[in-house]
């Protein structure tokens, strides 16, 4: 009431809370003292939403466009919505969402249908949506864009900090070493990108 019923205040009082920034990793003195985190002593592991997924994966691979001119991104000679190609660098909040041609990991991961208006969105977690990320040939070009945007320091260090914003730990560095022998590094890029530390936030 002071603020004026100011919901975007809120929201900024709730998202820069200590309670909402904890991470979901917690020590053994928060589980003793709060094992069923009633307390909020740590927080839940959350799954990145579709457009956040898309647009970080875009951001690795340095393909990201920050911000548009407001200019519709569909083609003045689409006729249908079928086979949509959608424009790969554009934020996935700008896109048109066609009901026959979603942007891609949309389907997999939940994103709102645009058949019908839905207040709280669907949180599965289905194979489908780790098989899209093993097999889709989109997931799989932004791997390979990510090895080139690191141009001379695509080392698989590099790699890690790009995708996951950390150093491989030393398990995850004799791994990564494997990977790249054994399949380059388009593949490591990829099997990051596949795996639960990118899908996740901590």
């Amino acid at each position: 009431m002071e603020h004026g019923w100011s919901t975007k205040w809120l929201v900024k009082q709730i998202v820069t809370s200590e309670a909402y920034q904890r991470s979901s990793i917690a020590d053994a003195k928060s589980l003793d003292a709060d094992p069923e985190r009633r307390g909020f002593a740590y927080s839940h592991l959350r799954r990145l939403d579709a457009e956040s997924l898309r647009d970080s994966m875009l951001q690795s691979s340095g393909e990201l466009i920050e911000s548009s001119d407001g200019t519709t991104s569909i083609s003045p000679t689409t006729k249908e919505d079928y086979r949509y190609n959608h424009p790969i660098g554009l934020r996935t909040i700008y896109l048109p969402w066609f009901r026959n041609a979603l942007p891609q990991l949309v389907r997999e991961f939940d994103g709102p249908n645009p058949s019908f208006p839905i207040s709280v969105r669907n949180r599965s977690t289905v194979s489908t949506q780790a098989l899209a990320m093993m097999n889709d040939p989109w997931v799989r070009s932004r791997a390979d864009a990510t090895v080139t945007s690191l141009g001379s320091n695509s080392e698989y260090p590099a790699i890690f900090r790009n995708i996951l914003g950390r150093n491989p730990y030393p398990e995850e560095a004799r791994w990564a070493e494997e990977v790249v022998e054994q399949a380059g590094l388009t593949e490591l890029a990829h099997q990051l990108f596949a795996s639960i530390d990118f899908r996740y936030v901590p």
